[in-house]
């Protein structure tokens, strides 16, 4: 599967949609999609509902995890077998004491 050019995001808050989406479209980096349960995604951006829907259909060149700290362990895992460029928002993960 050829490798798409592009960012793939993980998780869609406000967060995303005021800090992250604005600053990848004025470094004009293509936006492949985003992967999130939150259905407020813009209908302008490919909307997945998990990692495991695009496994098989799409192959970003990045992948940035825009989540609550305690999924991204388990996403860093999952997105590494679909791109092994990630960027993960900090922190990276959290301990439990």
């Amino acid at each position: 599967m050829q490798v798409l050019p592009g960012i793939l995001i993980i998780g869609y808050g406000k967060h995303v949609e005021n800090k992250i989406l604005p600053a990848i479209q004025t470094l004009d980096i293509p936006i492949i999609g985003v992967v999130s349960s939150n259905k407020n995604v813009p209908k302008k951006i490919t909307h997945y509902k998990s990692l495991k829907e695009i496994n098989n259909i799409i192959r970003p060149s990045h992948v940035f995890i825009a989540t609550n700290p305690s999924k991204h362990l388990n996403l860093i895992k999952e997105a590494t077998r679909i791109s092994k460029n990630l960027l993960v928002e900090k922190p990276i993960t959290i301990q439990n004491p």
